[in-house]
């Protein structure tokens, strides 16, 4: 373990923060508590904190809006999500996003300490960035909080924009420079590099998807896996042979 690693942990709610807290400082962790993401981003500096980790879901300012702004700040924090889902399906699928530096509620404390560790000894970069969740991800998670927002997804640095309109979690629009609705949600989700950003609707906004945000994800995952795999030529076999 790192000892004296400095910890900022975020959490609206109050005896929760103060009880991990307390758990991490027993650990060996310096820890400072803050009790929303506004709080938060007033006590971050750049350089002064070794790991953030953060609630998800929290009023005003959520998890995943105090990681972009931290990002702005330094693209290399190391961050965890702490979150609560409702079902076990739902949990098991949190879990799965072990790479991405999730964990899900409840857990056990030393299921908590050695992501703590892991991520302190870890070379991962982060959350976010040139995005590490997928669109899928980022779906589900909007979906999940009941958000009504607009997601807008940049294809690479530089490249197309993608915007997938959600209304109390349901996704009821996407679009891209060549597409609209289910098309262009679909499309979307083949995207795997590239940033985000989320920014609230307009009163009115399209409406042309009726589908539940799990139907629109499984027909997007059977489209990829219908998609033939890339055709190897000998000469790139042989040259591969050669290197190794």
């Amino acid at each position: 373990m790192m000892a004296k690693a400095r910890i900022l942990f975020v959490d609206d709610e109050r005896t929760f923060a103060d009880a991990m807290s307390q758990l991490l400082r027993i650990n060996g962790y310096e820890v400072q508590a803050a009790y929303s993401g506004k709080l938060a981003m007033e006590i971050f500096q750049p350089g002064e904190f070794d790991l953030v980790i953060t609630d998800l879901s929290m009023p005003t300012m959520d998890g995943i809006e105090l990681v972009r702004q931290i990002r702005k700040l330094n693209s290399y924090q190391r961050i965890i999500v702490v979150t609560g889902f409702p079902s076990q399906r739902s949990q098991e699928q949190a879990y799965k996003l072990g790479t991405l530096n999730y964990i899900a509620k409840p857990f056990k404390p030393q299921r908590f300490l050695e992501l703590v560790n892991d991520a302190l000894r870890g070379q991962e970069e982060g959350l976010l960035g040139a995005i590490k969740l997928s669109p899928s991800d980022l779906v589900q998670l909007y979906s999940y909080m009941g958000k009504t927002i607009v997601l807008e997804i940049l294809k690479g640095k530089n490249g197309e924009a993608g915007r997938i309109y959600f209304s109390k979690g349901q996704v009821v629009h996407a679009e891209t420079e060549q597409l609209k609705g289910k098309e262009a949600f679909y499309e979307i989700q083949t995207w795997f590099s590239g940033i985000f950003k989320t920014e609230k609707p307009q009163p009115e906004f399209p409406h042309t998807i009726d589908e539940d945000v799990d139907v629109l994800l499984l027909e997007a995952a059977r489209r990829q896996d219908e998609q033939p795999w890339p055709v190897v030529k000998r000469e790139e076999c042989e040259d591969n042979e050669d290197s190794g």
